[in-house]
């Protein structure tokens, strides 16, 4: 292989040898014309001597040209330079499966992650007929960014032509890159038989549904760490192929049940009984150890009883209590809010020992309603307080444990008759707390005996608000650091609208002077205002309050001493999201007592009712008109989490996905030519736009920079400026003092 280091074969410059295989060498070289690197693979002589093989090469590698998705390495051509015809292809970085499954098998959270995103991949080409053919450990390539990524799409196809389709089992076998020959029967490549589908090892014709049994085979093998199907001879792992059953009881103790039944779907030696289509194993990973889906956007807490009862809270400014089994099915709605008390969310429910009664937090309008309660699961709706005050605390060893002010104190509590008694004891101190609410401490205790808590500025929330370019670099700092939740930049960039908590965790709006890094309050009223949506003009705000009747939909001038108007009067939820450029319309996220949750646009002059705009019948979030209104980007949970769309905005037409791995949080270019949204793993990145007559043309989304901080989907962590050039976030401060994490075993006896 090293004959062509330092040679260059077109604009590839080689510069080394990453590998050989049946289908040709494989080095790593630099394109001059572009300055990428890339992988080339130099095709072997009995393809480059045979024109019908290289012109059947020529034609299938323009087809996998094709294929343009994030789980695919790409190819980017079939050329030829001094008589040598090559393959230009996407370089990955990292190890391969085989590698990796060399070291013993994978945590099953690992390789369900691994396996969905083979999956993706599968899905995107045979979406577009193309089947792999040859889907093996060697052909996976896991990336540092856990990014996966597979190799040589569509090859096998383009190797053994028409045999691969069907004919003859010697022909097939003989041309097949699977056994490829070296001249002898022993130079068969063992290794990659073992994936072969019974009707490929047939010399049967073959469909996608070979590519679902080998990816079967691949989940079976990233959980046990050993292989199928094997053999000394490529006889022997055939004659396996074909006859053995997979052994189910090899696969780890915790597999779920579903998984289980995922592998024997894709194992099925007969193709007609087999699982039909990838797509249909992606769902499948998609909802593996999903006990239940959860009602809304969110959560605020969840506890597991020992007799198999989890109790949880959908989260929010609506979050109620629900209940479900352990071992899965429909989430059952235990609390309601009482509205005549002024309650707006149940949140971080807490088992006792007895399995049956519970703690959770009421939040309520009326403060003498917000506290800690105790309730069953026999008589949710009867229930009593315990501590007045919307505070965290967490039983364990017959105390209540709380922060305060960053100490940590406990409090005898008698849970036979649910009653405080004594005083409260510090037990640790410089407790960090919650971002957006301090009433939040950073603990955790055991049943028995350890406490365990976090110290340290970064923790406590303090965030400096800076402007970075588009490769994440620091332009400058705005302001002073601060408790910021959401905010949003006014459209002339002069000003932003920020979310800032207080010690007793209530919730304001202030605008800040971008140039000064003044800020000024906004809303003084308690409860909390949130979501705040700048008018075009930039004189006003709308936003949501909490207020007796629930969460309202206001708006205020920036004076402290401004009016509020109610604009919706509705007894759903009204967030407000955006507002369209000319000023007449405003976008926002409706949630009905059922949690149900559409989107709707609120006229804004000429009067009228709201009208809905989006009501996919699953959670959708974070509406964003473009800046010509004729497109509408939003977030749907359709596919099993959060990606991004556009449609066209009150008009017929083709809705597209935007995000390829999950995405929230999108925003719009000034001039509409880019949509940047974030992933799940806190990456900002950004998708060219275009307008191609009524269609919208989207290219696959670009990694710009990590966003520390980013806490999901449905937040505004960042915002953009008008020219794309510039990016609004929130840095972690960072001093002296890092994040610390404190354990104390037998804590009680601090009691003493």
């Amino acid at each position: 292989m090293p004959e062509l280091i330092g040679q260059t074969l077109s604009h590839y410059r080689i510069t080394a040898a990453l590998g050989a295989g049946g289908m040709g060498e494989v080095y790593r070289a630099t394109d001059s014309n572009l300055g990428r690197d890339v992988a080339i693979k130099v095709l072997p002589p009995e393809v480059a001597q045979d024109e019908e093989r290289l012109a059947r090469f020529r034609r299938e590698a323009h087809l996998l040209a094709s294929l343009n998705h994030p789980n695919i390495a790409a190819i980017y051509g079939l050329e030829e330079a001094n008589g040598k015809p090559f393959l230009a292809l996407e370089l990955v970085e990292g190890e391969d499966l085989k590698q990796r499954l060399a070291r013993g098998a994978i945590p099953v959270d690992e390789a369900l992650e691994i396996a969905e995103q083979i999956a993706l991949g599968l899905e995107e080409a045979h979406a577009k007929g193309i089947v792999h053919r040859d889907l093996k450990p060697a052909n996976v390539k896991l990336a540092p960014d856990g990014k996966v990524k597979v190799l040589d799409f569509g090859l096998a196809k383009a190797w053994a032509g028409d045999a691969a389709e069907g004919g003859s089992s010697s022909s097939a076998l003989s041309q097949s890159p699977t056994l490829a020959h070296t001249g002898t029967a022993a130079g068969l490549i063992l290794g990659t038989a073992a994936y072969m589908s019974p009707e490929q090892a047939r010399g049967k014709p073959v469909d996608k549904r070979a590519d679902v049994w080998a990816f079967g085979v691949l989940l079976w093998e990233m959980l046990t760490g050993r292989a199928l199907f094997a053999g000394d001879t490529v006889t022997d792992v055939i004659a396996a192929v074909v006859t053995r059953e997979p052994d189910l009881d090899a696969l780890p103790a915790a597999t779920p049940p579903a998984v289980r039944r995922l592998i024997t779907r894709c194992l099925w030696k007969d193709p007609r009984r087999r699982l039909p289509d990838i797509g249909a194993a992606r769902l499948e990973l998609q909802t593996v150890q999903r006990i239940c889906a959860i009602p809304s956007t969110g959560n605020a807490g969840a506890d597991w009883s020992k007799q198999g009862t989890i109790l949880f809270s959908a989260g929010g400014l609506s979050g109620r209590i629900y209940s479900v089994a352990a071992t899965g099915g429909e989430a059952r709605p235990l609390t309601a809010l009482d509205a005549s008390r002024g309650e707006n969310h149940h949140h971080v429910p807490q088992f006792l020992p007895d399995g049956r009664r519970f703690l959770f937090l009421i939040g309520a309008t009326q403060e003498e309603n917000s506290g800690l309660y105790l309730a069953s699961l026999e008589a949710p709706a009867e229930r009593r307080q315990v501590a007045r005050g919307w505070r965290r605390y967490a039983y364990a060893d017959g105390h209540l444990p709380v922060a305060r002010g960053g100490t940590l104190f406990a409090q005898p509590f008698d849970a036979k008759r649910a009653k405080l008694s004594g005083e409260p004891v510090a037990i640790a101190s410089s407790v960090a707390s919650w971002i957006e609410n301090a009433a939040i401490g950073w603990f955790g205790v055991s049943p028995g005996g350890t406490l365990a808590s976090l110290s340290g500025q970064r923790m406590t929330g303090m965030e400096q608000l800076a402007w970075l370019d588009r490769k994440g670099g620091q332009i400058r700092t705005v302001g002073a650091p601060g408790k910021y939740a959401q905010f949003t930049v006014s459209p002339d960039e002069r000003n932003v609208a920020l979310e800032i908590g207080d010690a007793a965790g209530e919730i304001d709006l202030w605008v800040m002077d971008l140039a000064r890094g003044v800020a000024s309050r906004v809303t003084t009223t308690p409860g909390y205002e949130g979501n705040p949506v700048w008018s075009p003009d930039g004189r006003s705000l709308a936003f949501n309050a909490t207020r007796d009747k629930g969460v309202e939909l206001h708006r205020k001038g920036l004076r402290a001493s401004d009016p509020e108007t109610v604009l919706t009067d509705s007894p759903d939820e009204d967030y407000p999201e955006d507002w369209s450029r000319d000023g007449r319309t405003l976008l926002f996220k409706r949630r009905s007592a059922e949690n149900a949750e559409s989107l709707w646009a609120l006229p804004l002059t000429g009067g009228g009712d709201a009208v809905p705009v989006v009501n996919t019948g699953f959670p959708v979030d974070e509406p964003q008109l473009s800046p010509d209104g004729a497109w509408l980007a939003y977030i749907s949970r359709e596919s099993g989490r959060d990606e991004v769309y556009v449609e066209p905005f009150r008009r017929d037409g083709e809705r597209v996905r935007v995000s390829t791995n999950g995405g929230g949080q999108p925003k719009w270019r000034g001039d509409g030519k880019e949509l940047f949204y974030t992933t799940p793993d806190s990456r900002l990145v950004v998708v060219a736009v275009r307008t191609v007559g009524d269609r919208l043309g989207v290219d696959l989304p670009t990694d710009l920079f990590v966003i520390p901080g980013i806490r999901g989907t449905i937040y505004d962590d960042y915002a953009v400026s008008a020219d794309g050039q510039r990016f609004l976030v929130k840095l972690p401060v960072e001093e002296n003092r890092k994040p610390q994490l404190h354990i104390v075993t037998n804590w009680t006896s601090l009691l003493q």
